[in-house]
């Protein structure tokens, strides 16, 4: 790693430096912007079969995947991780008078920006590669979305429209934490970055095969397909997050009805629903979940610190 001054170690020197390192390295800007909207431009393509299908009605399998340049971020939080741990600083952090938090706090905040630049050029991407498509069902994703909200025209319907924007905003953040807690855990128990990184990449799988993600869940032949792919996809947080952002985007939370903006099959179950397929539970209950999650990975990051593996 490159040299710092370490005469006086202030936060934002803490800062500077981490995205200094962060922004020089070519690795991330493969696995956190290259490799995530290529794979989403292959997995939009594939589930609007290569732009012949219309998800005008739908709009909830398109939201499914905006999460996908969020948990890419596995992969900047290890190099970055890692790399501190490695360094003078971190070894010798009670005479530098460097707190561990902030160390990680510096590395959430510039993974955070990444993933949001990672995040916008997945967007401008996806809407200039519709533009050669039969249906742009990206494009008209951003003109239909207002209209889950606003059937009245009323100012709480506004409100109501704001408040989920900047809630699925703050769930995003909360899930790129939650991987931030993932990555510490991997990272602290194996020091090897080839190896934390080929485990990476069967985790980013594993989510965005069981976090609904890749698969249309309407596509499925039978009920009991949908049911073994929603309890696998429970042994996951990706899912508790997932589900919680296309209930607050689909508006599922105030008209029950546009969850067949997501699941429009009957013989399907609704997850989070106990199998009631009652649609106003799904955001309470996966926000839950969410929270949770995030818990219970704490707990086990402060065990590992507190038994000393590092």
């Amino acid at each position: 790693m490159e040299k710092l001054n370490i005469s006086k170690v202030s936060f934002s020197s803490l800062l500077s430096y981490t995205f200094k390192i962060t922004f020089k390295s070519a690795k991330v800007y493969l696995t956190a912007i290259i490799l995530p909207v290529l794979l989403s431009i292959l997995i939009y393509l594939l589930v609007t079969s290569f732009g012949f299908k219309d998800y005008s009605n739908q709009l909830g399998q398109i939201t499914k995947l905006f999460i996908i340049p969020f948990t890419f971020s596995f992969f900047t939080f290890s190099l970055l991780i890692l790399n501190w741990e490695a360094s003078v600083l971190v070894k010798q952090s009670k005479i530098f008078l460097i707190s561990r938090w902030r160390i990680y706090s510096s590395i959430f905040l510039v993974t955070c920006v990444m993933t949001v630049l990672s995040f916008l050029t997945f967007i401008i991407c996806l809407n200039l590669f519709d533009l050669v498509l039969r249906v742009q069902n990206f494009n008209n994703y951003f003109i239909s979305l207002p209209k889950l909200f606003f059937v009245k025209g009323t100012f709480a319907e506004a409100c109501g429209f704001l408040f989920s924007i900047t809630l699925t905003a703050v769930m995003f953040f909360l899930y790129l934490f939650c991987i931030l807690i993932i990555s510490y855990i991997i990272c602290n128990l194996c020091k090897s970055l080839v190896i934390v990184q080929a485990i990476n990449f069967i985790i980013v799988i594993l989510f965005l095969l069981l976090g609904d993600c890749i698969i249309n869940v309407n596509d499925l032949s039978n009920s009991n397909s949908n049911i073994v792919l929603n309890i696998l996809g429970y042994l996951l947080p990706i899912k508790s997050f997932q589900w919680t952002i296309v209930s607050l985007l689909t508006n599922t939370y105030i008209y029950e009805y546009n969850i067949l903006q997501t699941i429009f099959n009957p013989k399907l179950e609704i997850p989070f629903t106990f199998l009631t397929n009652k649609a106003e539970l799904v955001l309470p209950i996966a926000l839950f979940n969410s929270f949770l999650w995030i818990a219970t990975f704490w707990l086990v990051a402060n065990s590992l610190t507190k038994k000393g593996i590092k």
